[in-house]
């Protein structure tokens, strides 16, 4: 999970090499008459916090409800509600497959964006923005979706008259 592993003493030296390797994750940073140091970027850190936190109530919750973790997401999270039957079983599936992985791994991005974006639809439902029954997929690529051959051209804003 360490991106790098630099000494105190680099860290003094070239501050701005060792804190631009935080992009690439936590930097490790020994120092001898000490405890070591862990620099990462703010971000990262309240990711994680967000995703521990995340993790802990589900696994409480799936506890809590003999192990069923759709009656703990359903506790959890009055939004569920909206999803229709075949929304919940997917939810579920993705809340699960993230949510052991996020714990082993201990990153928590992906838990964290799919339990976000399961809470937008819910929302876009609850708006009347949609409806279940009105989605439709497309599950065409962008890439497929162009001819062969054809320029990808991005367009440029014209000026306010």
């Amino acid at each position: 999970m360490v991106a790098a592993t630099e000494t105190f003493t680099e860290l003094l030296r070239r501050p701005r090499d060792v804190v631009a390797l935080t992009d690439d994750g936590p930097v490790h940073v020994t120092r001898r008459d000490a405890d070591d140091l862990i620099l990462m970027r703010a971000d990262d850190l309240y990711q994680q916090e967000k995703g521990i936190a995340l993790a802990s109530a589900l696994l409480r919750a799936t506890l809590g409800a003999d192990g069923d973790l759709t009656a703990a997401v359903n506790t959890l999270y009055p939004w569920f509600a909206l999803l229709s039957k075949a929304e919940q079983k997917e939810c579920v599936g993705d809340v699960s497959k993230h949510l052991w992985s996020a714990t082993e791994l201990g990153v928590y991005g992906a838990l964290l964006n799919y339990v976000s974006g399961w809470r937008d639809t819910a929302e876009g439902y609850a708006g009347s923005k949609t409806a279940p029954a009105d989605i439709s997929w497309n599950h065409t690529t962008v890439a497929e979706a162009a001819p062969k051959g054809a320029r990808r051209t991005r367009k440029e804003p014209r000026p306010a008259p």
